[in-house]
């Protein structure tokens, strides 16, 4: 099921909203990319993160334009890896079940 996070300023920062929920923030005093929060947020336990799409719904404020280019290309580069690794993960299961070695 495909996951849609709007993106848009906020009295702070920069968010990413699921469901109008404040997902996670990027303070405009710092703009301090924290990778847990980030995690926590897009790919965290429970969470579907084999088809993720971030719609900037934000102005055409400069800075607010490279925070978001920022997000929605670490999105999609991790969901391609995500993707690779799951394929690679496919054919060694049914590798395994056909009796040749993972090894």
């Amino acid at each position: 099921m495909k996951r849609v996070l709007h993106y848009k300023s906020t009295d702070d920062g920069y968010g990413c909203f699921e469901n109008d929920k404040l997902a996670f923030e990027i303070k405009k005093a710092d703009l301090q990319f924290n990778v847990k929060d980030f995690y926590q947020a897009f790919y965290g336990e429970g969470k579907d993160y084999t088809d993720i799409s971030v719609i900037n719904d934000d102005s055409e404020d400069k800075e607010s334009s490279r925070v978001f280019m920022c997000i929605d290309a670490l999105v999609k580069q991790i969901g391609e890896k995500l993707a690779e690794m799951q394929n690679i993960e496919e054919v060694l299961d049914e590798e395994s079940e056909d009796g040749i070695s993972k090894e």
